[in-house]
């Protein structure tokens, strides 16, 4: 059985895309800052201090678990639990924030509300009760 030959079409060459120069760049009008920047610059500060927040926090977190009696099951109940707590909650807070269009509210909705649930650990006295409070604080 004789196949038919396929013949591909052969690169033509390509005009080499110009260099970015000074000379081709376009200057921002003086005095006006983007939008897009202003976003990106607080965005970064938001997650700097949400990260920063849980960079200091971690480390010391098990520590703290221990002072307040749990033992080392407990500790790693509470731990679990946050997480677990913040995968689960993820999917719908953020559905919530697409069927609302109400994003900007919700985020300092939740970052009011973690930061109240972070008071109320102060308060907390044994497994149950930081259990609890960790399901509300870890949610945001």
């Amino acid at each position: 059985m004789n196949l038919p030959s396929l013949s591909l079409p052969t690169p033509q060459p390509q005009e080499p895309s110009p260099a970015v120069t000074a000379d081709t760049m376009k200057e921002p009008r003086a005095g006006r800052v983007p939008l897009l920047s202003l976003f990106a610059v607080r965005l970064s500060l938001y997650y700097g201090a949400v990260f920063e927040v849980i960079g200091i926090l971690l480390p010391f977190w098990p520590v703290w678990l221990s002072s307040k009696g749990l033992g080392a099951a407990e500790i790693g109940t509470v731990l679990s639990v946050a997480l677990w707590v913040r995968v689960a909650s993820g999917f719908l807070i953020t559905h919530l924030a697409d069927l609302t269009g109400e994003r900007r509210r919700l985020v300092i909705g939740l970052s009011v509300g973690t930061l109240l649930s972070y008071l109320v650990f102060t308060l907390a006295e044994g497994f149950l009760d930081i259990l609890a409070i960790t399901g509300d604080a870890r949610r945001g």
